[in-house]
């Protein structure tokens, strides 16, 4: 049962988030990137804007309302979104992007699917469901190019690990790029070329070397798949 203080706080992220006349669609997008890297324009594609208003702009899309909500920094910005969100009658929320990504072939807006993880230490490991990362499978990734249509927007591939939302602010970022981010592995194929690169506080070898390979966790799973349809939850970066 729901608290009188629990819907004040409701509504005071409520009114933070959204402005009371906006009407939200069943289906919402939420960029799951830097939010100073955020770029709006890297959306027009999808079709135009018909309001917006706070955090989501709404656009329509073959005759369907989407909206597109702005970067909410760290997981608890995310999950006040969300729950916001189906208050407001949203059905389905979807997390697209990257987040962190120093490459500068990335931009916003771009799917990244991620197949396998370099952490913090420079071990490569595959992340299992529960952990910080679900590794991508072949089918997601198919699924994702068929749906996309556009699929120099679709990159996957090894990525590194921060594991710190709250600490890819604008300024790690800077320091990231000046450093040089080591290499975590080439895209997929049906990608554009190029290599993906997240933020890391501290390079741990040569640019452009390759991770050393790591035990793996589970003796069924090769290296790049993930077991089963899994999608890339959680955050990159």
């Amino acid at each position: 049962m729901t608290t009188p203080w629990e819907t004040r706080i409701a509504d005071i992220v409520d009114g933070w988030l959204f402005d009371e006349k906006i009407e939200l669609p069943e289906v919402l997008l939420v960029p799951l990137e830097n939010p100073h890297l955020f770029d709006a324009g890297g959306w027009a594609a999808l079709g135009p804007v018909r309001a917006s208003s706070g955090v989501v702009a709404v656009h329509e899309y073959q005759g369907t309302r989407v909206g597109v909500a702005k970067p909410v920094l760290g997981a608890a910005g995310c999950a006040m979104l969300v729950d916001a969100a189906s208050r407001r009658g949203v059905r389905t929320v979807l997390g697209v992007g990257y987040c962190g990504g120093t490459h500068p072939t990335l931009r916003s807006g771009d799917v990244v699917a991620a197949t396998s993880a370099v952490t913090g230490d420079g071990v490569s490991a595959l992340y299992q469901p529960g952990q910080d990362l679900v590794p991508a499978s072949e089918r997601l990734i198919t699924a994702l190019g068929t749906l996309n249509g556009d699929r120099s927007r679709l990159r996957t591939g090894p990525v590194h690990s921060v594991g710190a939302v709250h600490l890819e602010t604008q300024s790690l970022v800077d320091d990231c790029a000046a450093a040089g981010a080591a290499s975590a592995g080439d895209p997929h194929p049906s990608a554009r070329p190029g290599r993906l690169r997240t933020a890391r506080r501290r390079r741990r070898g040569a640019a452009g070397r390759r991770p050393r390979t790591g035990r793996r966790q589970d003796r069924g799973t090769t290296p790049g798949a993930g077991p089963g349809p899994a999608a890339a939850a959680g955050r990159l970066g």
